[in-house]
């Protein structure tokens, strides 16, 4: 169970890393913090409407 929850975590790391050169200043490396992953989806999430927000301003 946990080296599923560790593989996943790993996974998103690797996903999030690529994300990162999208969102400048976001390094997330979820194998550090397994349990964070919650929290730091959120803060993703939260990213992503700014974004949002930042091209419908641009259009």
């Amino acid at each position: 169970m946990i080296t599923v929850i560790f593989s996943i975590s790993v996974y998103f790391g690797f996903i999030f890393k690529i994300g990162s050169r999208f969102f400048k200043g976001t390094n997330i490396i979820f194998y550090d913090n397994p349990c964070g992953i919650n929290r730091l989806l959120l803060k993703q999430k939260k990213r992503l409407k700014n974004l949002r927000r930042f091209l419908t301003k641009i259009n």
